[in-house]
């Protein structure tokens, strides 16, 4: 029975960390997507743009900068593990020298931020909805602002 197994050089495990691999790195390059229109955008309409953007679209820029900081490290991390798995290297394995707690943190350094990536703009667009409908501009707009640099800029020291 033994001699009915056959090995493969890659198996599922190695494709799933491919595929992740490659819808990370196509989540950032969406998002530069997102930074480069607006900025496109921008100098078209130079000021008037700039002074009238709604929050949506400032949540929308503060989560792409967001996934771009936050996905290299998962990126890394999966490398990491298919050099683990591959070359013999030992970044994850306590027996060669390597920190087997190392990949749970890179792992929360990314998904920590991941979890604002996505709240953040349902933010802006709950705000931007809520002042579309009743007409009135929102009054404390510099402290959402605030508010939402601050809650992007703290979330990546949680992990």
């Amino acid at each position: 029975f033994a001699s009915r197994t056959r090995y493969t050089l890659v198996g599922k495990t190695d494709i799933g960390i491919a595929i992740v691999t490659v819808t990370l790195i196509a989540s950032m390059i969406s998002s530069a997507n997102f930074l480069m229109t607006y900025r496109y955008l921008s100098t078209l309409n130079n000021r008037k743009m700039r002074d009238a953007r709604s929050f949506f679209t400032e949540s929308v820029i503060v989560a792409s900068w967001m996934m771009i900081a936050a996905n290299p490290m998962l990126i890394l991390g999966l490398l990491m593990l298919l050099s683990d798995r591959h070359w013999k290297t030992s970044f994850f394995d306590y027996s060669g020298g390597g920190d087997t707690i190392l990949f749970q943190h890179m792992f929360w350094f990314f998904g920590h931020p991941e979890v604002y990536i996505i709240i953040i703009p349902c933010f802006g667009f709950t705000n931007t909805l809520i002042s579309f409908y009743l007409r009135k501009r929102i009054s404390a707009r510099a402290s959402l602002l605030y508010s939402l640099y601050t809650i992007a800029f703290l979330g990546f020291f949680v992990w």
